[in-house]
């Protein structure tokens, strides 16, 4: 039996949906939905621009809401470019790129989630002391761990390839 292996992988060749003209549409709908219609930029800037809502519970919405613009753009900025350019490869550079990019905004949107519900929690069990424990200084500490642990992860992955 001969191998059929030549070499080292370049590129990889996507096939699915974009395939075909009638699915390319419906296919871009949900990146549309999910960035524009959720209005996460428009929270993004709401908390930016309101002094009001410099509370540590909206600077978490704040840097969610990057995370998951960041998460959404990864994804669809190279599924929309493959549907408007009709080539379907994609280099294994850029496709692992892409891959510990949107493990990395994975990472540190689980770990922000983490740090949102222990805000939460000291603002509902213990009240008076709500102040003193989600200062700006904590509440930055919790936001940076966050990014953080996620590039951590980041490095772990790129070690292990």
């Amino acid at each position: 039996m001969e191998d059929k292996y030549q070499g080292n992988v370049s590129d990889f060749i996507i096939q699915g949906l974009w395939n075909t003209p009638e699915c390319q549409l419906p296919s871009i709908l949900p990146y549309n939905l999910s960035l524009h219609y959720n209005w996460k930029p428009s929270i993004f800037f709401s908390i930016m621009f309101n002094s009001n809502l410099h509370t540590p519970m909206y600077k978490f919405l704040q840097n969610l809401s990057i995370i998951d613009i960041s998460s959404t753009s990864n994804v669809f900025t190279c599924f929309t470019q493959f549907i408007i350019s009709q080539e379907n490869t994609i280099s294994v550079f850029w496709c692992l790129t892409q891959l510990y990019l949107y493990m990395y905004l994975g990472v540190s949107e689980y770990i922000l989630l983490t740090a949102m519900s222990y805000d939460r929690y000291v603002a509902i069990c213990d009240p008076l002391h709500y102040i003193t424990r989600m200062s700006e200084k904590h509440c930055a500490w919790l936001i940076s761990t966050s990014y953080c642990v996620g590039l951590l992860a980041l490095l772990a992955m790129l070690f292990l390839y």
